[in-house]
């Protein structure tokens, strides 16, 4: 019977430290970029709605 594994679910954490990594001369790896995507769709939507609602209708397109 083969095993499987089931990878968790990172943590804020961890992809933050994950989208913090440079290459040699300051170059992203996909791997930053693809945990900054992670965090931003986890949290993008409830914090711009948090901004949103505190910000003055003037400014409110200047948040995204």
């Amino acid at each position: 019977m083969a095993a499987t594994t089931t990878d968790a679910p990172l943590s804020d954490e961890d992809l933050a430290a994950r989208a913090a990594r440079r290459e040699a001369g300051g170059r992203v790896p996909r791997a930053a970029e693809d945990a900054f995507e992670l965090l931003y769709g986890r949290h993008a939507r409830p914090l711009i709605a948090f901004l949103a609602a505190r910000a003055h209708r003037g400014e409110r397109d200047d948040l995204h």
